[in-house]
């Protein structure tokens, strides 16, 4: 129960000392769609001791740790949702007709131009469609 307890207070204060840090140093936050707040990082800040470098690589630290926060919670909710539809895109090139799949229009696309382009440089896109 000890135990419990100690990591209940470090992850409060955790908690509390990178909002204060993100406020203060960071440039705050960014909302993100589900309600959620990530920090942003001020980019091209500059550090003129030993201290400030220090401090900065820390405040960089908390943000990446509430970013792969974030990435692991996208990635388990993206686990439980459906199949995702097929898409299928036609490229033509001098009246030849090449066909690409994926699931995302660019993915299709791509893999179409990929296959002309072996034939062709006057690839062009002519029709995508999704199932």
């Amino acid at each position: 129960m000890k135990k419990v307890i100690i990591t209940l207070v470090a992850g409060i204060v955790l908690s509390v000392s990178t909002i204060v840090l993100a406020n203060e140093f960071m440039g705050g936050r960014i909302s993100i769609d589900n309600g959620k707040e990530i920090i942003q990082i001020v980019l091209g800040k500059k550090s003129n001791t030993i201290d400030e470098v220090n401090e900065r690589l820390w405040r960089l630290e908390a943000a990446v740790i509430g970013l792969q926060e974030e990435v692991y919670h996208l990635a388990r909710d993206n686990s439980r949702r459906p199949a995702k539809e097929l898409w299928t895109c036609r490229v033509e090139a001098m009246g030849k007709k090449y066909y690409g799949q994926g699931p995302t229009q660019g993915t299709a696309e791509m893999e179409a131009m990929e296959e002309c382009q072996k034939d062709s440089r006057l690839c062009r896109v002519d029709e995508c469609t999704n199932s």
